[in-house]
């Protein structure tokens, strides 16, 4: 029986955390889940984002920079300052104040990000 209840334990543990609020006072806006875009692998990201035949093109450096502190278990994410609201945008609308980029994460807690658009 106690097995048992640990395993339902460690599994709402492990759900609930990758659903949970992620915060960090470095930040320039509260990133909660919302903010959370998509779930990258770095091959996937640097796929998408290959730009003047290199990955993230005049940002590789800062990329590679980035990618190494990542550790087996990390996660990273393709962050969104505020959620955009589906569909296009409607002509002349446009955020201020607006950062994407990508983050990582380790154990549901922010390391670092890189800054890919400002606006």
């Amino acid at each position: 029986m106690k097995r048992a209840t640990f395993a339902v334990f460690l599994l709402l543990a492990v759900g609930a955390c990758a659903h949970a609020p992620v915060c960090h006072p470095s930040l320039p806006f509260p990133l909660t889940k919302d903010c959370l875009v998509k779930r990258y692998t770095i091959a996937e990201a640097e796929k998408e984002h290959f730009v003047l035949g290199r990955p993230f093109g005049y940002q590789n450096q800062q990329w590679k920079e980035f990618i190494a502190q990542m550790k087996p278990g990390d996660e990273l994410w393709l962050y969104r300052s505020s959620p955009v609201p589906p569909g296009p945008p409607r002509p002349g609308e446009f955020a201020l104040g607006f950062e994407e980029g990508f983050l990582i994460l380790r154990e549901c807690r922010y390391v670092d990000r890189l800054t890919t658009l400002v606006s």
